[in-house]
């Protein structure tokens, strides 16, 4: 089959978290199994370009702009969409040339399957040849998130977005999900019918087993942002040092948006935090790191934490579960389906910070039982996320789609 990947997020230029990590690992183990893959993903460049990523085509195209009516009689109109919509043509200027792009290759010859992310839209403008099956993957919708993240877009602006992902969704021959939490929210939100459940893939090559000696130090790691709850991991560690813990936190990841409150950003908002609390000499926190820099440091790590107010299916916490470093996290989103409580790690109450340092602390204080946790952790995501298990379900499911055996 000819496979078409869409994802603004692709390592290593654009590899910002969870959803190019996900296009990599399926490109990747569907051209294993044999198939003709192309990624079409964002350029850091001016100009679009391509490469080959292995057996993979890497088709990398411009943000654009999007084409607005030009000439002095349209400037208000411009000038409208300017102000009220900025982020919404950043995500259809994308789009527009996504499609382009996708037009071009589908000349060459036809793809049997394009799949592309809810977040943002990417899929927006691609107009299909009839025997094209289009298929949506839930991550989160970016209009979703913005229910938890102060981004700084006016209403309108999140209107439209959200009216261009569900447009985007309800017009896919599939839509698949990781989660069965966020596939609920879906269904009843976006009027969809029906929504297939299977895992994210992971690489297990290029995951490591992390822990060693018991660890040194709490980890939390990835992109930083509210929904993610890093000022609440940061409170929690408040009540730890109360306790009289001697380890010490690490986050490693860059923060992003907003805060919540007008004005002031997220960085600020934790940057604060820390320093209210005196946990200056007690928290380091590295600003983003290449992946194998990060890997070395996750070597002490004794349990990772993650606070999220909501989230789908993270990859944070898979790789350490993986790696071999117990988890700790609330008991939101898709959580509850990745880390069974007691069994491959804990869940703590959410959004309750004392709740989470408790959590964090009994691990922290019985290594035997982090070590039966962990264990149990690795098991688990072997037996869930292998990459040519869940890329073997996503072709058998791609020749249904067709109508093959």
């Amino acid at each position: 089959m000819r496979l078409c990947l869409i994802s603004s997020e692709y390592p290593p230029e654009t590899g910002y978290g969870g959803i190019g990590t996900y296009t990599h690992i399926m490109a990747h183990s569907l051209a294993q199994r044999g198939h003709e893959v192309v990624v079409i993903a964002l350029s850091e460049k001016d100009c679009a370009y391509e490469k080959m990523d292995g057996d993979v085509r890497v088709v990398r195209v411009s943000a654009g702009r999007y084409p607005l009516p030009q000439g002095f009689l349209f400037w208000r109109v411009r000038m409208i969409f300017y102000k009220y919509l900025p982020h919404s043509l950043i995500r259809m200027a994308f789009a527009d040339s996504v499609a382009k792009a996708f037009e071009k290759l589908s000349s060459e010859k036809p793809f049997n399957a394009v799949e592309a992310a809810d977040c943002g839209a990417e899929a927006y403008y691609l107009r299909l040849p009839e025997k094209t099956r289009l298929i949506i993957r839930l991550h989160t919708p970016y209009s979703f998130s913005l229910k938890f993240n102060n981004q700084g877009l006016g209403w309108l602006d999140r209107k439209r977005l959200e009216s261009m992902e569900k447009r985007c969704t309800l017009k896919a021959d599939c839509v698949t999900s990781p989660t069965e939490a966020l596939a609920s929210y879906i269904i009843i939100e976006w009027n969809i019918k029906k929504v297939k459940i299977f895992p994210n893939p992971i690489d297990f090559a290029n995951i490591p087993v992390a822990r060693k000696n018991g660890g040194k130090f709490i980890v939390h790691t990835g992109r930083l942002e509210y929904r993610k709850g890093t000022h609440l991991l940061i409170k929690a560690f408040g009540e730890l040092v109360k306790m009289g813990i001697k380890e010490n936190l690490m986050i490693i990841g860059r923060a992003y948006g907003g805060s919540g409150v007008k004005g002031v950003s997220y960085e600020q908002t934790i940057t604060d935090l820390i320093l209210k609390l005196g946990l200056k000499e007690r928290v380091d926190w590295v600003h983003g790191l290449p992946r194998e820099e990060m890997l070395k440091r996750l070597e002490n790590a004794k349990v990772a934490v993650f606070p999220a107010i909501w989230d789908n299916y993270p990859y944070a916490c898979l790789e350490m579960m993986a790696s071999g470093i117990p988890v700790v996290a609330f008991n939101t989103g898709g959580f509850p389906e990745m880390v069974r409580d007691g069994k491959d790690g804990l869940l703590a109450k959410a959004m309750d910070y004392k709740n989470l340092a408790l959590k964090i602390k009994k691990i922290i204080d019985d290594e035997d039982y982090a070590t039966i946790l962990l264990e149990s952790a690795q098991t688990r995501v072997k037996e869930m996320c292998d990459a040519l298990t869940i890329s073997k379900k996503n072709e058998n499911h791609l020749f249904s789609l067709h109508g093959d055996e």
